[in-house]
Order: structure tokens, then sequence, then C-alpha cells
């Protein structure tokens, strides 16, 4: 009854909100066409177009104030106890008419839950395992190398923000100095080496490496001077390097400005400690001291005394084959340098050449001393970055073991001393036959100072001492005929070689410096440029201008290319002619032992040993054949250079040589 009322109340409504008049006579046919009428209308309605309903809200005008208030008040208040007159109206649901639909509601049956549950397939065992163990489990320690990568890149990202910014302050730093030296000394700019990397320069670094390990280091450089000057600028790891074969620069950088140039800022770090305040390692009033201390001790020395050194010539000429059989006399040059070395320094040789092999003694010291080498040359090349590969053990126990070797000399040489005080009064040197650590405690007691000098002096007495006379021989080997000339010279000598008949022989002292001139030990030295500075030649588009030089700038001087300068030494100054010396005196363009301040104190010492010994050697063999099937210099790089494949030559006996 409820319902039908509400409908038909409805129906009421819609016909009274009908715009068409209500028929005077009510039926139920006319309200049925009236709600058709009205429902075909709503479907005829057409849609509103976007922005019509905002807009016939806009037109709907404001309600004047107060009217609304005024609407309420109009509204007839319902009279009192007319709401709950309609509420006792609606009817109540008869009692327990609720729970009858309840009950109604069929109830499921007995266990029919249960069965569904049943009906609902149970996870096969293991199942669940099987679908965790499918998963994959990350492996381990993966999370810990990505955050290493992330860790890795952004050292990376910061060290290349870091080298950009480096790059651009030195680039606008060399042009602010530039443009004051070019004011002030009229310089002009250094030709710069293409790099393809301008960052770091490891284009050059692969291309010096590469020049290391095929043995043509040499022909490389020249061929970098011929293409960029004889001075030219480049970057090597970052550092401003000038590479220069000029001799005016070199005289400059060794002697007439040594101040402003050093060593200790490239050999320090490396060599502290092994070679610790040697004179090779350090600069300034160290350096000073050191030179001071031994200059006294290198003055003494006996140079005319070549007893001790034909001692060990006569045991390398017996290891000679005689029967026309190869041999590589480099390994014995370099036991004979080792041999006479540890006797003139420490006044006890190893004897090396007395035996068919090295004695252990003499093996043991040499490995020591060869790997705390090697070690030096590594840690120059990696630089800062070797504290990161940590503990070297093979280099430490190395640079202990010759420490405890030389400190053994030192000790025995402090007793020598103290005994020979006790005998005479006033402190003097011994008058027996030269040791130089026997000389030295003399000048010091310092057990530390005394090892380091001896370390740093004992190293060019045995690696570049042996080197020399081996470059000497391979020349020699490949240039027959100046063998005949000294032979030409030394046949009419009866009388046993002293100091002062090598001094008269020519041939022998132009042979000497020609070898010496094409190869040498060391053909460069490098030093650090101290504080900002000029240098006389390499600007300009003919190179013959003053040019700029920064502070921490390295300074890599090549001798060998100086002394196979054309312009210096004429059109055939790559080739073997010693009869260029007669009248020549290079001065600053031939520096075999440097030049300046630093220029090696056993300079003549060596260059009477290297006589002594080809003057034996000739006496000893008429002629001398290359057995090396590889005609040129192939290069083997530690802190020096020496012949990769040795010198490899077999002899022929003089008839009238003397055993």
């Amino acid at each position: 009854m409820l319902i039908n009322s509400l409908i038909a109340s409805g129906i009421c409504i819609l016909a009274l909100s009908s715009a068409a008049p209500f028929p005077a006579t009510y039926n139920s046919e006319n309200v049925r066409n009236i709600i058709l009428k009205r429902y075909s209308e709503i479907h005829e309605v057409e849609a509103p177009t976007p922005g019509s309903m905002l807009k016939r809200v806009n037109e709907v005008g404001a309600p004047e104030p107060g009217s609304m208030l005024k609407r309420v008040n109009e509204i007839e208040a319902p009279e009192p106890g007319s709401m709950l007159k309609r509420v006792n109206e609606v009817e109540a649901p008869e009692p327990g008419s609720m729970l009858k639909r309840v009950n109604e509601i069929e109830a499921p049956e007995p266990g029919s839950m249960l069965k569904r549950v049943n009906e609902v397939e149970a996870p096969e065992p293991g199942s669940m395992l099987k679908r965790v163990k499918e998963v994959e489990a990350p492996e381990p320690g993966s999370m810990l190398k990505r955050v290493n990568q992330m860790i890795y890149f952004s050292i990376l990202a910061t060290l290349a923000i870091i080298l950009v910014l480096n790059y651009a302050i030195r680039t606008i730093g060399d042009r602010v100095s530039f443009a004051k030296a070019a004011r002030e000394h009229k310089c002009e700019r250094v030709n710069k080496y293409r790099h393809k990397d301008p960052f770091l320069g490891t284009d050059l670094v692969r291309q010096i490496s590469k020049g290391m390990a095929q043995g043509n280091l040499m022909d490389m450089s020249r061929r970098n001077f011929i293409e960029y000057g004889k001075t030219f600028q480049a970057n090597l790891m970052g550092t401003t390097v000038l590479y220069t074969m000029d001799s005016q620069n070199i005289q400059t950088v060794t002697a007439l400005q040594f101040a402003k140039f050093g060593v200790e800022p490239l050999r320090k770090a490396a060599s502290e400690k092994w070679m610790r305040n040697g004179i090779f390692t350090r600069d300034g009033p160290v350096w000073e001291h050191a030179r001071q201390t031994l200059k006294p001790v290198f003055q003494r020395a006996q140079i005319g005394n070549l007893l001790p050194f034909e001692r060990h010539v006569s045991r390398l000429l017996n290891l000679i084959p005689r029967d026309g059989s190869t041999i590589d006399l480099q390994p014995l040059f370099h036991r004979l340098f080792i041999d006479s070395s540890t006797e003139y320094l420490f006044g006890q040789s190893t004897d090396s050449l007395a035996f068919a092999d090295s004695s252990p003694e003499a093996e043991g010291f040499i490995k020591s001393f060869d790997t705390a080498l090697r070690g030096v040359g590594r840690r120059q090349l990696l630089g800062f970055a070797i504290n990161f590969l940590g503990r070297d053990k093979e280099w430490d126990d190395a640079v202990a073991d010759t420490h405890e070797r030389i400190d053994t000399y030192v000790e025995a040489a402090l007793r020598r001393r103290e005994r020979s005080l006790e005998n005479k009064p006033a402190e003097s040197a011994p008058s027996q036959s030269y040791v130089f650590v026997d000389q030295l405690v003399y000048e010091t007691q310092d057990r530390d100072f005394l090892r380091d000098q001896l370390l740093n002096v004992f190293f060019p007495a045995r690696d570049s001492s042996a080197i020399g006379a081996s470059c000497i021989f391979f020349i020699l080997a490949r240039n027959p005929e100046a063998w005949e000339k000294l032979r030409n010279e030394i046949a009419n000598i009866r009388e046993p070689v002293t100091f002062e008949l090598l001094k008269s022989m020519k041939y022998l002292k132009w042979t000497l410096n020609e070898c010496l001139r094409l190869l040498s030990p060391s053909n460069k030295a490098i030093r650090t440029c101290l504080s900002d500075c000029v240098l006389p030649r390499g600007g300009g588009l003919h190179g013959e201008s003053p040019i700029y030089v920064r502070k921490g700038t390295q300074i890599d001087m090549d001798f060998g290319e100086m002394q196979k300068d054309e312009d210096l030494w004429g059109a055939d100054a790559s080739m073997f002619r010693p009869e260029r010396w007669e009248d020549l005196k290079p001065m600053w363009k031939y520096l075999p032992f440097l030049g300046g301040p630093r220029i090696c104190p056993a300079q003549q010492m060596v260059l009477t040993q290297y006589g002594y010994l080809l003057v034996r050697f000739v006496q000893e063999f008429r002629r001398m054949d290359n057995k090396d099937a590889e005609m040129k210099f192939v290069e083997e790089h530690r802190m020096t250079k020496q012949s990769r494949n040795g010198v490899k030559v077999a002899f022929t006996e003089a008839r009238e040589a003397t055993r």
C-alpha cells in the first residue's frame, strides 16, 4: 500500500511539473498519455553544449539581499506533533515478520562448506619451496659489487672534473705568464706536441711505452724532434714536459741556471727509502753537503794506479774463447765492473770473474741490488699511485738486504780508521792502496750518510760503466777498420800500459769519444723547474727565440740526439768516424758524463778504465767479428739503457799475444 501511494505521488508531481495543462477529467488513461508524452520530450532534449551550463548559471540573477531569509520565513512551519503523527501513520511490521524472513533463507547443508574447502586443490608438497627457489637470488657480493661500481664511477667523475679544471687553470696561467714574459724577455711560444688526449697525454705515454717495449725509443725521439723542432712542449700524465736537444738550453739548465732546476721532485719519493739522502737524489743544502764531502775523496783517487783493475781484466780475458766461438761480452763486463767497483769502493771485491759463474755472495748482492733498482724505476713510473698497490715485500727485502751489506763495509772501515788513529796522533788518511770508503770515513763518521753515499756512487760505478764498455765494443764489432787502426797504434808498444801511455794514444782517445757520442749509457737527463725562468731557444717559427718556462715544468734533455745533430756535427753526424775528433773541441755539444755542477766526478777514472780495457783486448786479439744477426742497437731500458741482444762477438787471437 505504501509503495503504491509513493508511485501515485510521483506521478502527480510529474504531471504538475509539466508545462501542459492537466486535463480536467482525471482518469488513468489521461495520466498514462501525459507520462508517455513527457518521456518522449525528455529524450528529444538536446545535450547542452560545452560551457552552456556555466553560461546559464551566470545569466541567473543573484538573489537580492535578504530575499532568501524572506522566503524561509514565508514557509509555513509544520504544526506541533504533525511529524510524530506521520510516523505513527507508517505501518509497523507485523510481529515475527523479520524472523520469518530470516528463516526463509535456506541454511547450507551440513558439511557443504567443508566439502567446498576440500574441493580446493591443495598445493603439492614442496611446491611452495620450489617456487621460492625459482626466484633468482642475488649473487654473493653483488650488492657490494654495485656499491663499489658506484664509488668507482664517482671517483672517475671527480677525477675527470679535477683534470678539466686543472687543464683550464694551466691553460689560463700559461697565457697570462706568457704574455708577461713576452713583454719582458721577448719570448715566443714553443711548438706543442699534437695530443689526441690533451688532459693526460695518454697517447704520448702509449707511444713511449711502445718504444720501450720494441727497443726503438731513440728512433721515436728522433722522429718527434724532426716533426716538432729541437724543443717542444708536451703533456705527460698531466705534467707539462719540455723536450729539448738544443745545446744552449741544455747548458742553461745544467750550468748557467743550475739553482733553478732540480732532481729531487722526481727522484726523492721513488728512491728515498733506498738511496735516501744521496748525492744523486737530493737538491739544495743536502746535495751541497754530499758534494763537498765526496769531492776531495775523488780528487785523491789514484787514477794512475791500474794494477787493481788489471787483475780483474786478466780474469776476464781468460774467459774469452780463442777458437772463434761466439761469446756475449755484456754480462762479462757487468761482472768485471762489479768486481772492480766493489774493490775500489769497499776494499773487498766480489771476485765474480774468478769463477766460471759468479760466487753465491756476489750473486746475492747483485740480485738484491737489481731488485731494489727495478723497484725505484717502477715507483718513478707510477708516482703516488704506488701507495695504492700495497706493500711490495720483495722490494722491501731487497732494500733491507743491500743496506745490511753496505753497513758491514761501513763498520769495517770505521774500525780500520780507529786502529789507524791509535797509531797516528793526527787524523790523516791512510797511505796504503786506495779504498773509497776508507777515505770517506775521514770526512764523516755518520753511518747513515756513509751508507747513502756508497749506494749512490755504486750504482753508476757498476751499471753505467759496464754498459758504456758494452756500447764501445758493440760499435767496434760493426766497424772492423777501427779495430785495425787501433792495432796499428798499439803495435809498437812493448812497455806496460800506464795512465800516461793511454793519454798519448790519439786514435784510442778519438775512438772512445766517437763511440760514446753515438751510444752512451744514459743519453737523457730530466730536471724539474723549481722557479719560473726563461730558456734561450725554442720559441717562434724556427725555434730560435726565448721561451718562458713555468715552475713545475719538467725538462727532458736528450743528449743522444744532440750528439747526432747535423747542425752541430755535420751531414755525417750519424756515422762512426773517429777522425772527426782530430781538431774538435765539442764543449756543450758532447755530454756523455753530463756537465755543470752535477758532472760525473769519476769521469776521468772511467775513461781511463775504458782505454785500458780496449788496449788489452786489442793486444790479445787480432780481430773481433760481429756475430749478432741484428745490426741495429735494440734498447733495453732500466734506469739506463743497454743492448737487448747483448754484444755477441767472436775473436781471433793475435799471434804475438802474451798470456
